[in-house]
């Protein structure tokens, strides 16, 4: 009688565990649309930020492949078929490709983005240029499954366009530049803040000499 009873109730279970998995999935294509929205695939943000938001995407991911499995291990019991992990694997092998590359470039970019808040007069343009040659000479080692993303080529050329910008903010370091030429510059440039509290970030590019814009080390 016992088995017999265990038996009617499979139906139920059956029917239970089908409901579960059809909410998993609803929730898989969620993230999946997400993902695809969010994907910081690209070299215009922020290192810190692009693994924040994959930090963000695993966890929810984690938490479908975990109760995925366990309907999976549910579904062999109750002799049904068990379904595939395969949109689940192929979402969480992109995360952590993109995970691998930013956890890399943030290591690149982390010594670059501590040059912004010098003050230009305690900056020595050979320290800046040695530190964006070592950023392009670690860049250059890291392995071709790296290197295929397109984060990793426009961080690349980011740094490459800040060591052309080193060369003219070297110029202006120069003995010939004093105090005075730079208070006649700084109000053309638009820059409000004193000569002596001036930081890396502020100070003018190429470009910004002829149009009197500002980089951004973001």
């Amino acid at each position: 009688k016992k088995f017999k009873a265990m038996e009617e109730q499979i139906p139920t279970l059956q029917a239970k565990i089908l409901a579960e998995e059809t909410s998993m999935n609803e929730k898989l294509k969620e993230i999946d649309e997400e993902w695809k929205n969010t994907r910081p695939d690209q070299g215009d943000i922020l290192p810190t930020r692009a693994i924040d938001l994959l930090n963000v995407s695993e966890q929810k991911l984690a938490r479908v492949k975990e109760n995925a499995t366990k309907i999976i291990k549910a579904k062999e019991t109750l002799g049904m078929e068990a379904g595939s992990m395969d949109k689940i694997i192929a979402l969480e092998d992109d995360m952590n490709g993109l995970k691998s590359v930013w956890t890399e470039l943030n290591k690149v970019w982390s010594n670059i983005d501590a040059m912004k808040d010098t003050t230009i007069t305690t900056l020595v343009p050979k320290l800046v240029k040695e530190k964006l040659d070592q950023a392009l000479e670690s860049m250059n080692e890291f392995p071709n499954r790296l290197r295929q993303y397109e984060s990793f080529e426009t961080m690349k050329a980011k740094v490459g366009k800040y060591k052309k910008m080193q060369a003219s903010i070297a110029e202006l370091k120069t003995e010939a530049m004093k105090p005075r030429h730079w208070k006649t510059l700084l109000p053309k440039l638009k820059i409000t803040t004193a000569f002596n509290d001036c930081l890396l970030y502020t100070s003018p590019s190429p470009r910004d000499l002829s149009t009197s814009r500002m980089p951004s080390s973001a």
